[in-house]
């Protein structure tokens, strides 16, 4: 955890940037502050209990696991709240200063900030917690271990690996090719701090999930065929939380280079290099989510649709189809309306 936290501190400095305009204690409180205060008069004690238990790593009963995500997702919201409070309260000063443009660039850069913490909050710490509920939750129905689980041999674990290497790299080929060939530099999009950002990100999953989760979830996503029904759940809630891990970092990447940018707004060199940085960062993890993970949720959902469609076909087909929804609406309204019609035209008896 220390070593994933180091990472956007370390990006940041390397880039230039200064860590004291990361430092906005007020922004902390709104943000961190007020819903703790706000989740404790809710929910007491049990607020400090689900939090501990977001920490844990074994298994945990079913319905352990649903209290504890009931409050930790009920934090995340009262964060969601909160954060958003914070920025309007900083954008009210930017507009109430608008003609005053030395006050522009530092109330911008202390509203970010609020959104700084509250993506670290939520998208780094409370919602891979609730990932990690789920997950641990499912371990307590375990069944007897799948093909998949049993055959993750070292040829296994090649292949994955081999995959996943070949799909980054024809993602990067093809748009670092399309950005030359537009008289571009791939050093500007593949900037050295933007990626250490996007992969340091990773390191948040073996912190919630334990070391091997990420990669087995990785290699049931090429095989969902081979694994039981709990398992593909499981994985795909791995694969879920490493999806908004990447995506929350790479948020906190983009709110680095802004602050940054409003801090020397009255540069302009510095200031279209700080938000180059940020458009890299959001570059980089989109390359790695949409090459690397999403695929492999979406076989993983593919894979359970399919054996609910085996269990229960029509629930599935309506589920899977709105405009079956929508045609079997009609056909209850229809049903409703000649019933009224019958007994309205009825003779009275």
């Amino acid at each position: 955890m220390a070593l994933a936290l180091l990472v956007l501190p370390l990006a940041h400095v390397f880039e230039g940037g200064s860590l004291g305009r990361l430092v906005q204690p007020t922004a902390f409180l709104v943000v961190a502050g007020l819903p703790t205060l706000m989740g404790w008069l809710f929910h007491r004690g049990e607020l400090v209990r689900s939090l501990r238990v977001a920490w844990g790593t074994g298994s945990l009963e079913l319905g352990v696991a649903l209290k504890a995500i009931e409050v930790v997702q009920g934090l995340r919201r009262l964060c969601l709240a909160a954060g958003t409070l914070a920025l309007l309260s900083g954008l009210v000063h930017v507009f109430f200063n608008i003609t005053s443009p030395t006050k522009i660039g530092p109330g911008v850069a202390g509203m970010l900030t609020a959104a700084f913490y509250l993506v670290a909050l939520t998208e780094l710490f409370l919602g891979p917690g609730v990932h990690s509920l789920a997950r641990r939750g499912l371990l307590q129905s375990e069944g007897p271990s799948s093909p998949a689980s049993a055959a993750s041999g070292v040829f296994a674990r090649f292949r994955g690996a081999s995959i996943t290497v070949a799909s980054l790299l024809l993602g990067g080929l093809v748009v670092g090719l399309a950005h030359l060939f537009e008289g571009g530099v791939l050093k500007q999009v593949f900037l050295p701090a933007a990626i250490f950002i996007v992969l340091g990100s990773l390191l948040f999953v073996p912190v919630w999930h334990g070391r091997r989760a990420l990669s087995a979830a990785l290699r049931a996503g090429l095989e969902p065929t081979c694994c039981a029904d709990d398992e593909l759940e499981r994985h795909r809630q791995v694969l879920l939380s490493a999806k908004a891990v990447v995506y929350g970092q790479a948020a906190l990447g983009y709110l680095l280079g802004t602050i940054q940018c409003m801090g020397d707004f009255s540069d302009l060199g510095k200031f279209f290099v700080g938000i180059g940085f940020s458009h890299s960062v959001w570059f980089c993890a989109l390359l790695l989510v949409e090459t690397m993970v999403s695929p492999r949720v979406r076989r993983l959902e593919v894979e359970q649709v399919r054996r609910q469609l085996e269990r229960h076909p029509l629930a599935v087909f309506a589920a899977t189809r709105p405009w079956a929804v929508a045609l079997l609406v009609i056909a209850n309204c229809l049903a409703v309306g000649l019933t009224v019609a019958v007994l309205s035209f009825a003779p009275n008896t």
